[in-house]
């Protein structure tokens, strides 16, 4: 985590992240995020690389600075998950205490 924190739902485990802190989730392994500040900046590893392919297809390309908001296009999201052997269960829990 660079700012912000986030929640990480592993399996049956939620984890509470802040600045400073990471999460290693397997592959495969069903998992969720939440933000629970008002702003989060994450820095994110994969592997096999072949994830990136997937984040390309379904993210927004960024070039120059960082918009202030995003456009969260789901439908975007449903359609390339599939086409990379990803498979979305559903939306993440609620945020603890919310």
């Amino acid at each position: 985590m660079l700012e912000g924190g986030i929640t990480a739902w592993a399996g049956d485990d939620v984890h509470s992240l802040e600045r400073g802190c990471a999460i290693y989730l397997p592959a495969g392994q069903v998992h969720a995020f939440g933000i629970h500040t008002p702003n989060a900046r994450v820095i994110t590893v994969t592997a096999p690389a072949t994830f990136a392919d997937f984040v390309r297809t379904a993210g927004i390309p960024v070039d120059g600075e960082v918009p202030a908001t995003w456009e969260f296009d789901l439908t975007a999201l449903m359609a390339a998950a599939p086409r990379h052997e990803i498979e979305i269960v559903g939306p993440p829990p609620p945020l603890p205490g919310r």
